[in-house]
């Protein structure tokens, strides 16, 4: 499983239990939610990619049943659906208004997905990392104007052009030629 900053880029996730069968598929923003809801209760610090797999193998008790199973999480699920669909108003689970699942999966699709801060910069410091390894060849540790030029048309997808490439250096590396990945990071943070 991912990183919990990586799992929540998914719009969409389906978490299988043993044997196969759904015990939840939704935004992956709401995952941590229906699990506490259900009497999960997560440690605090706990990577939440983690937790849902202890979850689902029964490595983690349930506050609200005492001898709590696994396989109970397929009929919880189930019995949501349920729940969900006369919410609704539908019950039937049929066309379009009705309440079923493409109704469900029409709310879950509108909701939009923003980066904390703390996730866009570890994505951004990964994707730094691995833009500078394949840029950096001569494994010195600093970028001079060319390299980073040819690095930040590889994090990019698009070619900087020398002025903006050394307007950047002089801000990040004001007395140098040559600007560090610490400095890179701190500039853009």
């Amino acid at each position: 499983q991912p990183r919990y900053s990586l799992f929540t880029l998914f719009d969409e996730v389906l978490l299988l239990g043993k044997g196969g069968e759904t015990v939840f598929l939704g935004s992956s923003l709401d995952a941590k939610s229906y699990f506490e809801n259900l009497g999960f209760e997560m440690p605090k610090n706990e990577n939440p990619a983690d937790w849902f797999m202890d979850v689902l193998s029964g490595e983690v008790s349930n506050t609200r049943i005492n001898n709590f199973k696994p396989d109970m999480l397929f009929e919880m699920w189930r019995r949501r659906h349920e729940n969900e669909d006369l919410e609704a108003g539908g019950g039937s689970g049929v066309g379009i208004g009705g309440g079923g699942s493409s109704s469900r999966l029409l709310r879950s699709a509108t909701k939009s997905r923003q980066l904390s801060p703390e996730e866009d910069k570890a994505i951004l410091w990964k994707n730094l990392q691995e833009g500078w390894d394949a840029v950096d060849t001569n494994k010195d540790g600093v970028m001079d104007t060319e390299e980073l030029k040819e690095l930040l048309a590889h994090c990019a997808a698009m070619v900087p052009t020398d002025e903006v490439v050394k307007e950047l250096m002089e801000r990040m590396a004001p007395d140098s030629q040559a600007v560090t990945k610490r400095q890179f990071v701190d500039y853009l943070s």
